[in-house]
């Protein structure tokens, strides 16, 4: 075993150090895939949503999107949906909040409603063509 002072040896000190750099890389993946999944559920609303207005018009639009899109039609959604999530992602990433699961949840609860309302969308496309 080489000694303390050889300089091809490694303290024992950065063993623990590696450790905590491994599990924060891990940690910081996870919450990357999880901020990953909140953009990619979120532009699924907006693309079933284009779809619904499409079809049905606004009038099927419980939220302010169907307001928005009124006044300034596709882009104006696109860029009031693209901004929240661009706060949401600042806030996920700032945020100081200490334990990575709670981001990693605050995450999957906004790609939740984003899936959730693509499901709504699907839905309503889906009435209309049974009808």
């Amino acid at each position: 075993m080489a000694a303390a002072s050889d300089p091809g040896s490694r303290p024992l000190l950065d063993e623990p150090r590696l450790a905590t750099s491994l599990a924060e890389r891990r940690a910081g993946s996870a919450v990357g895939r999880s901020m990953l999944l909140v953009v990619v559920c979120q532009l699924v609303d907006l693309i079933t949503f284009n779809l619904a207005v499409q079809v049905h018009g606004t009038g099927g639009e419980l939220g302010p999107l169907g307001f928005v899109y009124d006044l300034g039609g596709f882009w104006a959604v696109a860029a009031v949906k693209l901004g929240l999530v661009a706060i949401v992602l600042t806030v996920l990433a700032r945020y100081p909040w200490g334990n990575e699961r709670v981001q990693r949840n605050v995450a999957v609860a906004v790609a939740a409603i984003g899936i959730a309302g693509a499901c709504t969308n699907v839905l309503g496309l889906r009435a209309i063509t049974l009808l």
